[in-house]
């Protein structure tokens, strides 16, 4: 009798803490069958699900500058990011996995990179993309002291860590666009 109600409390509260999880994110499936990640999402949640496949061999496959590596890891406790990524979207499939080997590389807290999943209409679950002004996907924001600092939009112009790092240079030099309050 007590091992029934312990398993049903156990089973209870796990359900609790499923659903109180569920309400950071939601599930979803876009008109061509892939899965569609809204809201506050986690590096490990794109690892380990094989819908993300692209996710993890990309992180595999992606060898970064090891000179930007370096720089961007000599300045790491200077800064954070935001990150806006379409699980749908192609171009979150390439940048994406190249953006975080290039920060593990660089010895990055994983923790200090918010990282938000919108919808086919670019939403999140909030009034995040509202908020940081998001048309594109995806969008990586620099925030330095919680402001913003700089971004890179929907691609590279150079590669992700050339571009990381000449945002965390600009930012140094204070030498970034500044937003308007």
């Amino acid at each position: 009798m007590i091992c029934r109600i312990t398993c049903c409390l156990i089973l209870t509260l796990s359900g609790l803490n499923a659903r109180g999880q569920d309400s950071l994110y939601h599930t979803s499936w876009d008109g061509e069958g892939h899965k569609v990640l809204t809201g506050i999402i986690t590096e490990p949640m794109l690892a380990n699900d094989p819908s993300f496949s692209w996710f993890y061999q990309g992180v595999n496959d992606y060898i970064p500058d090891s000179k930007l590596v370096r720089y961007i890891g000599e300045y790491r406790d200077s800064f954070d990011l935001v990150v806006f990524a379409g699980t749908w979207c192609p171009d979150t499939w390439h940048l994406l996995p190249a953006f975080y080997r290039t920060m593990i590389s660089a010895g990055f807290p994983l923790d200090r990179i918010r990282l938000y999943g919108v919808d086919t209409s670019k939403k999140t679950l909030g009034d995040e993309t509202e908020r940081y002004h998001i048309t594109q996907v995806p969008t990586f924001i620099l925030l330095y002291h919680g402001r913003e600092a700089g971004r890179i939009v929907e691609s590279a112009k150079g590669s992700i860590e050339a571009d990381l790092a000449s945002l965390i240079y600009n930012m140094l030099r204070g030498d970034y666009q500044k937003p308007k309050l």
